[in-house]
């Protein structure tokens, strides 16, 4: 299953329980179901990066795809759609940014 069918899916199966949380959550202001979705599709997204070996995206990042696709009447495919490159996106691994901290710090103590 490629990655956009398997975000599509994800997002599907949430979409299924929207009738268990009707209520708007009293922090946020936002609806439960609204909430639950956005946390389904990080889950998701962050399990397919961790078989890369890519670092996990935040709740802000699967927010902000989400919140994009708002008011589309494609709401559902604009979401997945946007995980899946979230999913696909390319970031410094952990290791990398680690390796590339070391050799900027080394590069400005030689400078000093």
């Amino acid at each position: 299953m490629g990655v956009f069918d398997l975000m599509r899916t994800t997002l599907a199966d949430a979409m299924a329980h929207r009738d268990e949380r009707p209520d708007f959550d009293p922090v946020t202001g936002e609806l439960g179901w609204v909430l639950f979705e956005r946390q389904a599709m990080l889950v998701a997204v962050n399990e397919r990066r961790a078989s890369a070996g890519l670092d996990p995206v935040t709740l802000g990042d699967v927010e902000r795809v989400e919140t994009s696709a708002c008011g589309h009447i494609d709401y559902a495919r604009k979401f997945a759609w946007g995980c899946a490159e979230l999913v696909e996106m390319s970031a410094p691994r952990a290791a990398d940014r680690v390796c590339i901290e070391h050799v900027q710090e080394h590069a400005d103590r030689s400078e000093g």
